[in-house]
C-alpha cells in the first residue's frame, strides 16, 4: 500500500496543527514533571496530614 499525499490545500495546515499540539503535549509532561519534583513532597506532606 503507498501513501499518497493529499492535494487538498488545508492538508499543510491540519498537518502543522497536529505537530504543534505534539510538541504542547510533550512540553506540558514535562511541566507536570517540573511541578511533581518541585512540590511533590509538599502535596505528600500534606495528603499524610490530612490522613491523620
Amino acid at each position: 500500500m503507498n501513501i499518497v499525499p493529499s492535494k487538498d490545500p488545508r492538508y499543510a495546515e491540519y498537518e502543522k496543527l497536529i505537530l504543534k499540539r505534539d510538541a504542547l503535549n510533550k512540553e506540558a509532561a514535562q511541566i507536570r514533571i517540573l511541578y511533581l519534583q518541585l512540590f511533590g513532597a509538599l502535596i505528600a506532606d500534606n495528603y499524610r496530614e490530612k490522613l491523620e
